[in-house]
């Protein structure tokens, strides 16, 4: 009796759910798409000991792909009209699926909040294909981005992120594609070598 109560009760629900709104293949794709890919503004923003640096859109919005890189609210760097030899628009994008990609002071006791970005890794491309990769280092004096770097002088191929080793003196930057670059202290890039 109870299991039929229930039945009776739930029924008008589950039908109600059932023919609330048709749905497509894309209709759910789109759904899932948003869902999944849904940040918090936040997320786009790295507290450094200059400021915090963020991601910026077109729009002026946080996120990514970005087209400017704001430092305390000011122009770090940009890619805006810049496009690749196949002439393709240029982005900037966090290398957010590895957490090797920035160096981070380690958090205290008690504190709260995200933790500092000393150094981090940049992918210029479009969408999920990268061209080349820039550092920025939070580390001195002052702010400093390193030049572009990244083997494929045609803009070709798309390059992926794999690691990167934060030293004082050196840092290694490693790709999925077996090429490491060596980014030094006095902010210069060489490479690519053939570690590992």
């Amino acid at each position: 009796m109870k299991l039929l109560n229930y039945l009776l009760i739930t029924a008008p629900l589950a039908c109600s759910l059932c023919f609330a709104a048709p749905t497509t293949a894309q209709g759910n794709a789109d759904d899932i798409n948003r869902v999944l890919n849904v940040r918090d503004p936040a997320e786009y923003t790295y507290p450094t000991k200059f400021g915090d640096l963020k991601f910026m859109r077109a729009d002026g919005t946080p996120g990514e792909p970005a087209e400017n890189i704001t430092l305390s609210g000011e122009p770090l760097l940009s890619t805006k009209g810049q496009i690749d030899k196949q002439g393709e628009l240029l982005f900037l994008m966090s290398e957010s699926q590895t957490t090797s990609s920035r160096e981070k002071l380690p958090r205290r006791a008690g504190q709260a909040g995200k933790t500092e970005t000393t150094r981090m890794v940049v992918l210029v491309g479009q969408g999920t294909c990268t061209k080349k990769l820039v550092v920025m280092d939070f580390t001195g004096a002052k702010p400093f981005v390193s030049e572009k770097f990244g083997n494929d002088p045609q803009d070709r191929a798309c390059l992926t992120f794999k690691k990167a080793k934060w030293g004082k003196k050196e840092s290694e930057i490693t790709l999925s594609s077996g090429g490491t670059y060596i980014y030094d202290a006095k902010g210069k890039i060489s490479g690519p070598f053939a570690f590992e």
